[in-house]
């Protein structure tokens, strides 16, 4: 390396930094074919330029020449004859370098060909409408162009089948489709806050109010009111009283389309909204019983499955 590494630790330390940040940038060159064994592009432009620069060269010089867009290898020809994923190759021809590869791995010689052939605009502006045309056939429902629709949380749910009995269901624990955002004046001020350890006693904090409410999500493939709120759900409903309220779904249907199921489902009156839950329990119209806490709605309150 002809740049002279004047205080060596702290430049290794500063391009260790600069690399571990360029692994977690996506970069279109090497996204055509994933290279298992690529080796990190920010390290090799870096001793790509150092072996260019002459002697002397200071620190602060060298890190002003690697962020700029000078052809700093212009007129030179690098050669990799293991070129592998193609970074070395890259690297150079981006600084300005003739490139030239090879490899025993036939795989290798085309995806390296891909990242170093120039960008077709027409042909990328023709494929980008047709991958565009069919996200809007395929996904336009999921985003209403009016002022009135406006989508505060999507869920995307994977499905599985049973090895035993071939039944297919969601891979969700709470089969949550939607949610009404109910006067949502800002949706961005609607967060989902789940955990898995259930901590928080509650899914949803809408800032739309003064306090917060609090929202529990509950769902079932019966109609009947019936679903389970963990000892520590009860305690954070106790405690908030009329700031929080469980949002029930029945009769959900994990065989239709997400989209059609929550349609129908809104056609039947849901979410059914139980605000202000330590009340509702007190007064006997939903029914506690201490096994994990099952709560129900009275027998002359449930509608008929």
């Amino acid at each position: 390396m002809a740049a002279k590494a004047t205080g060596s630790t702290g430049w290794a330390r500063a391009l260790s930094q600069v690399v571990a940040k360029d692994r977690r940038v996506r970069d279109s060159a090497y996204a055509a074919h994933r290279w298992w064994a690529r080796r990190p592009p920010a390290l090799l432009r870096a001793l790509l330029l150092a072996t260019a620069l002459p002697s002397g060269v200071s620190e602060e010089e060298f890190w002003e020449r690697y962020a700029s867009e000078e052809p700093h290898l212009l007129g030179k020809t690098v050669y990799d004859p293991f070129m592998g994923g193609g970074s070395t190759l890259v690297e150079a021809q981006r600084l300005g370098a003739s490139v030239m590869g090879s490899d025993v791995d036939p795989m290798s010689v085309r995806i390296v060909k891909a990242e170093l052939a120039p960008v077709d605009g027409k042909k990328l502006r023709h494929y980008g409408k047709l991958l565009l045309d069919h996200l809007r056939e395929e996904l336009s429902w999921l985003f209403p162009s009016g002022p009135e629709a406006a989508p505060l949380h999507y869920f995307s749910i994977a499905e599985v089948q049973c090895p035993a009995c071939t039944e297919t269901g969601a891979l969700y624990r709470s089969l949550v489709l939607v949610r009404d955002p109910i006067n949502a004046d800002d949706p961005t001020a609607v967060r989902w806050v789940a955990r898995d350890d259930e901590s928080l006693g509650y899914d949803i904090e809408d800032s739309n109010f003064s306090p917060k409410r609090r929202i529990e999500v509950k769902a079932s493939a019966e109609k009947i009111v019936r679903f389970f709120l963990s000892p520590n759900e009860l305690e954070v409903a106790r405690r908030l009283g009329d700031d929080y309220e469980v949002h029930f779904w029945g009769g959900v249907s994990v065989k239709a389309s997400i989209k059609e199921e929550y349609e129908r489902l809104v056609r039947d009156g849901y979410p059914l909204i139980f605000r202000g839950l330590d009340a509702l329990l007190r007064s006997g119209r939903l029914n506690a019983v201490p096994t994990q806490y099952l709560v129900t709605e009275s027998d002359d309150r449930n509608p008929a499955v």
